[in-house]
This record gives structure tokens, sequence and C-alpha cells, in this order.
């Protein structure tokens, strides 16, 4: 098999134990994320964009139902703590501009890429 077909098969693998995993917990369960991502990168590598849209838009509905808006942030030289987004909702920015960028959609990939390095910067400067 080229790699095309092996990673169309871990693709398969992936999708069954997501639809396992939700036959088990129900389709909102904050487990189900680590698998979903999965699925998403795998749908992205084989340029499935579709599919990648779709797995996309679970893993962010799956990552904002589970995750707190905001995070305690240690700031060493003072050595206080601060109130951040939390880094897990920025994944879904990262895999927003991924996505934008291989469907040619450069202004939103920016947008979405742009949040991350503001929230960065944000952090950095604290």
């Amino acid at each position: 098999l080229d790699i095309r077909g092996k990673l169309a098969q871990v693709r398969g693998v992936f999708q069954s134990l997501l639809n396992a995993t939700i036959e088990v917990y129900g389709e909102h369960d904050a487990r189900l994320l680590p698998t979903a991502v999965k699925l998403f990168e795998m749908s992205m590598r084989l340029n499935n964009l579709e599919a990648a849209n779709v797995q996309q838009q679970m893993v962010q509905r799956l990552r904002e139902s589970s995750t707190p808006a905001t995070m305690q942030w240690y700031h060493p030289p003072q050595g206080e703590m601060r109130v951040v987004k939390h880094i897990e909702l920025l994944a879904t920015h990262v895999e927003l501009g991924r996505y934008y960028l291989a469907t040619k959609q450069y202004e939103k990939a920016r947008s979405e890429l742009q949040q991350v390095a503001a929230w960065r910067e944000n952090v950095r400067q604290l």
C-alpha cells in the first residue's frame, strides 16, 4: 500500500474507535476529544477537507463544552497567578487556521492564527 492508503486505514480505525466511544458514552462526553482530534488530523493529512470541516466542528463543540473559558497562568518573575484564556481553546484557532490555509481562505486563516499570536504576546507581557 502507498502512504495514502495506509493513512486511509488509520483514519478508518480512528473513525470506528470514535463511533464505538460515541455508542458507549454518548456524543457529548469529553472522552471523545482525543479520538476526534486524531480523526481531524487524519482527514487534514489526507486532504479530505469536507470531512475535516465536520470533524473540526465536533472537536470545537467538545472542547468548548468540557474546557473552562479561562485558566490561571503562573508568571514567574512576579510570582503571581494571572487569569488568561484557556490554552486548550487556542487549539481550535490553530485547527481553523490550518483548515482555512488548506482551503485557500488566507484572510480567515490569518485572522485565526493572529488570535493565537496575540494570546502568546499577552502571556509574554503579563
